[in-house]
């Protein structure tokens, strides 16, 4: 009878681990669960936060390329007005010429007609 009550007593506590197992398991299957929700979760954020990086990207490399075009714009109009100052100064160099030759004329006329009424 020792033998029997020895069996049972090893069966009831084999019976108490595998419900303990079982147990374990269905909680280890409930972090798995929880786990692959989460994992879910982050792989559903992070593609959210690459398509707001993509779209950001986009965003600004469209307001940069409108910000070098209006550079461009300006230095060519910055380059225009270079090359009307360069002109105008020119023109104002030749005027000045201009005007020194004529006074030069016009004391020598001076001189000439003063000199006439001095006789």
């Amino acid at each position: 009878m020792a033998v029997t009550e020895e069996l049972n007593k090893q069966v009831v506590s084999s019976s108490e681990q595998l419900q303990s197992y079982q147990a374990e398991i269905i909680e280890l299957r409930r972090t798995v669960n929880a786990l692959e929700i989460e994992l879910q979760a982050q792989h559903n954020l992070r593609d959210s936060l690459e398509n707001t990086l993509t779209e950001t990207e986009a965003r600004y490399s469209s307001q940069l390329g409108q910000v070098q075009c209006m550079i461009t714009n300006v230095e060519s109009q910055l380059a225009e007005i270079r090359c009307d100052l360069e002109r105008q100064n020119q023109e104002y160099q030749v005027l000045l010429d201009v005007k020194a030759r004529l006074e030069c004329e016009i004391n020598t006329y001076r001189g000439l007609l003063e000199s006439e009424d001095c006789k």
